[in-house]
């Protein structure tokens, strides 16, 4: 009875550590990284009032000299630019560290290019 006691508790206290250090590298594996970057028009100026997305994680609005910073992101989201009149130079950059740096060209665009992306490519 004993003995079976005693196997009991090494299993339990076993189940447990094993437990915590699953939870202790589930946690370590979703820590926030700090990304940041710049928008810039086609002349170097800075792009204020871009909507950057990253996804999973939030969103940051881009400053008067085009400067943004998110402290929220995990590694493997997305990052990508918006704003009504511009087209970006990416699609979306993946996080892939902490202090990445990730920036944009916004290019200019008319109403028609951007309600019609084909016409876009024809005109550039």
């Amino acid at each position: 009875m004993k003995r079976s006691l005693l196997v009991g508790l090494l299993l339990f206290v076993s189940l447990v550590l094993v437990g915590c250090s699953f939870i202790s590298f589930t946690e370590s594996s979703r820590r926030d990284l700090a990304v940041s970057g710049f928008v810039l028009d086609e002349n170097g100026e800075g792009v204020g009032g871009v909507v950057i997305e990253i996804s999973p994680g939030g969103q940051a609005i881009t400053n008067a000299e085009g400067g943004w910073e998110f402290g929220l992101a995990r590694k493997g989201s997305k990052v990508s630019a918006e704003k009504s009149g511009f087209a970006f130079s990416s699609e979306a950059v993946v996080v892939t560290k902490t202090d990445q740096v990730i920036s944009f060209l916004a290019i200019a665009i008319t109403e028609e290019e951007e309600e019609d992306p084909a016409a876009l490519i024809v005109a550039r």
